[in-house]
């Protein structure tokens, strides 16, 4: 039964711990980073603790246990992890068995052994869904006394598990035999990356330990090369970077961190390839014994049409990419080879991995496998699934399940019987895992721009990632940080979509993709901003932004010899308007805040501000009424969902204006999007929201499939949001609902210029009781088209009157 109740939220901007000034004493690093994504952070109730072992970290392990499990506690097992980790759920076993034959096994935490199913700690874990990993701290799936104690296979420790192993040959790393076991183990040796491969290299050491770690370091390799003969791609982000704190003797809260870069060693390949395996043999497994009820993970083949922006900007170097199928693709990309610049090839394989279609776990019985394939794209297998991780992912956690009652260990629990079910904790899964990718990004994005903030100012290499119409993308690799950095003013920039190159016209300065540049970067001393809107980026070589000193005197010396020589009636007709009356006695700034605050004609008349969990039936009534954004119907109440004001249209139209600098998409809206990427029936575009929308190329008047528009990327187009949810991507049209275009379509290809406003401005520009517009169009003739999602083309047959409407708009939302 659902039951509503009021609740007011917030969140909590910054924490900070001011401890006495004595000498010595230091600030804590402050947890000011603000998780947008949606990640259950709170801490365990009491219901779900009950559920642990209620002798806590002295719980043994009973009896018939022992007796039941097969005893692999003297077999020489190490676990191979990151540093610091302490939530260790794998681990590896190496046995010669003479000839040309070793034994190898994966040994896993045996979590479902203690989150049993349908209990408030399984309730937990599957709403939670995956432990997230943050830059200064871990969010939990399950509890502490789980994940870093009782299932982690902390070394000389008696841990339950789940075993895999295998008779393979070890000339070919052919497997021959494979068995599942739930099992006892005492791991002999916990140790990290680095650790290992110290051990296989040093050769003057033959400890039980050394020969496993080499038997398997050797057979790993083996099982890599078939794997990526078979077609299985090697994909790459910027190097990854971890933050460490380090001893300092200032207060100042951010000069503690240092960055170290993750290195990888053979050994990082070696636990990889296992696990690898073992998922794989599972897959087989469970879709062997229950062929409706498996849960599996699949990778789709991504559309040729995805690989448009990799093959365009490997052309741009003079290498071509082939994405028939995997091997063709891994293998065009291993050519893809600049001697001169080992990050060329990193920046494509990080393109490559944008072009791919998301991996999602399934259920086997809601898909026909002749229409849907199971495989997995990435790794070239034919089936998969995970079931090396348990103690961070709840999806290995039910295959544990599955997996224990397929070799009669267990019954299947009667909600993994029906196919429904599991697929909705898939659906369930995937999201979670989605926001826990999300905010781990932000975070590691968070403490970037923190670790830039303490240094005050740094020059760095950085490379031109991706060029679009009105900004480049720079990456840093020292840093693994890309940058946004906008093309101002947009008139001075000659965009080539084909040749993929931004041109200022001022400084005769060309910008193409994989340029290598110099920054300089530093931090505004502004407190009203946010953090991430004080970092300021120059481009220093090539010399396109000049030191402050120069830029200041020449911005000077343009404005003045600008003002000089323009008697603009537009210019003078702004000043009036700024300073005259305008609408009923009031001036624009007045004019302004009244639609802001949602006020009417009359002066008395107060803003209804509105926070989450607020009850709208004393102004909301009608069941026919269209919400916005901001607003929701919970049977028959409509409630609000942000804090704003409310606003409403013709009494039928409700939403609430939080004044947001990010666009929430609603249906209806006409925003103007920017063409990201495009395929043979949709196209990508960005419509300043968190998601891209996708747009089909049918939805232009008198389109079809033989007469489609021409659309590139970095094409502008005015569309209206046909559909928007948070839930599924939001979808564009370009017709009205008679299909005519009605003004909507490509707007870019007679030039003009795209500028950013606040969305609350275009609010108030669009509001009727608004005359700005107007009174600017008895100056000059201009077009301009507004999107609600806080951009706006203008353009004119005279370059001088766009650079003027331009300002003038900039100055209103200034204002």
């Amino acid at each position: 039964m659902f039951a509503y109740r009021k609740i007011k939220r917030g969140s909590i901007i910054k924490v900070r711990d001011y401890l006495p000034a004595n000498k010595g004493t230091k600030y804590k690093i402050p947890k000011d980073f603000n998780l947008d994504s949606d990640v259950p952070e709170q801490s365990f109730s009491e219901e779900v603790l009950c559920c642990l072992p209620k002798e806590g970290q002295n719980w043994q392990i009973p009896e018939h246990e022992l007796k039941s499990r097969l005893d692999l506690r003297s077999y020489n097992i190490c676990s191979v992890d990151p540093p610091g980790c302490t939530d260790i759920d794998d681990a590896l076993h190496y046995k010669d068995l003479g000839g040309n034959v070793c034994e190898v096994g994966v040994h896993i935490a045996d979590v479902s052994y203690y989150v049993r199913p349908d209990t408030a700690l399984d309730h937990e874990a599957a709403n939670r869904g995956t432990t997230v990993y943050l830059c200064d701290r871990r969010i939990d799936m399950i509890p502490d006394l789980l994940s870093s104690n009782l299932c982690s296979l902390i070394q000389h420790k008696d841990r339950l598990a789940f075993s895999a192993i295998w008779k393979m040959t070890k000339d070919t790393a052919e497997v021959l035999e494979v068995r599942f076991a739930r099992s006892i183990i005492n791991s002999k040796a916990s140790l990290t990356y680095e650790k290992a491969q110290e051990m296989i290299d040093d050769k003057s050491q033959n400890g039980a330990i050394h020969k496993s770690l080499r038997g398997l370091n050797e057979l790993a390799k083996k099982l890599k090369a078939r794997r990526l003969e078979r077609g299985a791609l090697v994909l790459a982000r910027a190097d990854e970077i971890r933050f460490i704190e380090v001893e300092s003797e200032t207060f100042d809260c951010d000069s503690s961190l240092e960055i170290q870069h993750k290195r990888m060693v053979e050994t990082n390949s070696m636990v990889e390839e296992f696990m690898l395996l073992a998922n794989i043999s599972v897959a087989n497994k469970l879709l062997e014994v229950f062929p409706e009820q498996a849960l599996l993970r699949r990778h789709p083949k991504p559309s040729k049409t995805n690989f448009q922006d990799l093959i365009d900007s490997a052309r741009a170097k003079g290498f071509e990419i082939r994405p028939d199928d995997g091997k063709s693709l891994s293998s065009t990309l291993d050519k893809a080879q600049l001697e001169s610049d080992y990050y060329f090839n990193l920046m494509l394989r990080m393109i490559a991995t944008r072009c791919m279609t998301p991996a999602a776990y399934f259920c086997s019985g809601c898909f026909d496998p002749q229409v849907v394939s199971f495989s997995h794209f990435g790794l070239a297998a034919d089936l998969y699934t995970h079931f090396t991780s348990p103690i961070r992912r709840y999806a290995d956690l039910l295959v544990h399940r599955l997996l224990a009652c397929a070799i009669g260990s267990e019954t299947l629990d009667k909600n993994m019987q029906n196919k429904e079910n599991i697929q909705m904790l898939c659906d369930q899964i995937n999201y979670r895992h989605r926001m826990a990718q999300l905010a781990s990004r932000a975070s590691t994005r968070h403490h970037t721009i923190l670790y830039m903030k303490s240094k005050q100012e740094l020059v760095e290499d950085a490379y031109v990632f991706s060029i679009r119409q009105n900004d480049i993308q720079i990456l840093i690799p020292r840093l693994a940080f890309q940058h946004t950095y906008t093309l101002q003013p947009n008139y001075a920039w000659l965009y080539d979509v084909d040749e993929r190159t931004q041109k200022n016209i001022k400084h005769n300065i060309v910008l193409k993709q994989f340029d290598r540049l110099k920054l300089h970067i530093s931090f505004s001393a502004r407190e009203d901003l946010t953090l991430a809107n004080r970092l300021q980026v120059r481009i220093i070589e090539p010399p396109l932004d000049i030191p402050d000193q120069i830029d200041a005197i020449e911005k000077d010396a343009t404005q003045r010899k600008y003002l000089e020589s323009i008697e603009s009636p537009l210019e003078q007709n702004i000043m009036d308007m700024e300073q005259k009356p305008t609408i009923d006695g009031d001036s624009y700034e007045q004019v302004k805040k009244k639609i802001r605050l949602g006020l009417d004609s009359k002066k008395s008349a107060k803003p209804v501000i509105v926070v989450p969990g607020d009850s709208l039936d004393k102004y909301i009534t009608q069941d026919t009424t269209i919400l916005g954004p901001g607003l929701m119907r919970i049977y028959d109440m409509v409630v609000a969902t942000k804090s704003g004001i409310l606003k409403w249209r013709n009494n039928n139209l409700f939403w609430v204006d939080s004044h947001q600098k990010r666009y929430v998409a609603a249906r209806g809206e006409c925003v103007i999007g920017v063409v990201r990427s495009k395929g043979s029936l949709h196209s990508r575009v960005d419509i300043n929201s968190a998601e891209l929308a996708t747009l089909s190329l049918l939805a232009f008047e008198g389109a079809n499939k033989r007469n489609k528009p021409n659309l590139n990327v970095g094409d502008l187009v005015y569309a209206k949001v046909l559909s928007a949810s948070k839930h599924v991507e939001t979808e564009l049209v370009c017709v009205n609902s008679n299909g005519k275009r009605d003004g909507l379509g490509v707007i870019g290809d007679k030039g003009g210029v795209l500028i950013s406003l606040s969305i609350d401005t275009v609010r108030v520009l669009l509001s009727p009781i608004c005359d700005l517009l107007e009174k600017l169009g008895q100056v000059h003739r201009y077009e301009i088209a507004l999107g609600m999602n806080g951009r706006a083309w203008i353009n004119s047959s005279d370059t001088s009157t766009i650079v003027q409407v331009a300002d003038m708009l900039r100055k209103f939302d200034l204002g």
